[in-house]
């Protein structure tokens, strides 16, 4: 294997303060493409549409709960729980039309497997 020596008389042919600037990233990159704003798998919050969700149920704690009857593009997979508050508007023991913002529970987010739990609140 061949040294290379980085140094011509005194002064070396690499120095740290001559590294290239870059100038600072306002979005994030896919595929080389920029985007403007948050990767998708970083927003906390997720849009789930009324329509794709099941019949209002009760658990043995009184919290009212609906399933995910679709995988959606936001995350949120078929069977997972949204817990459904009081200001949801509802129509015939569904969840009413329109888009919704779903944020995962904390004990949601503490389970690697499985599926996840999400509270459903107006946008």
């Amino acid at each position: 294997m061949k040294e290379v020596n980085l140094f011509l008389g005194k002064k070396p042919l690499i120095k740290n303060n001559n590294m290239p600037k870059f100038e600072k990233s306002t979005g994030f990159k896919m595929k080389g493409f920029k985007y403007p704003g948050k990767s998708p798998m970083k927003q906390k919050a997720k849009n789930i549409p009324g329509e794709d969700t099941d019949v209002i149920k009760t658990d043995k704690k009184g919290n009212e709960f609906s399933l995910a009857m679709y995988d959606m593009d936001s995350g949120i997979n078929k069977g997972d729980t949204l817990f459904v508050s009081p200001s949801i508007p509802r129509s015939d023991g569904y969840v009413q039309g329109g888009d919704y913002k779903a944020e995962e529970t904390e004990g949601s987010k503490k389970r690697k497997k499985g599926p996840k739990s999400y509270n459903l609140k107006e946008k």
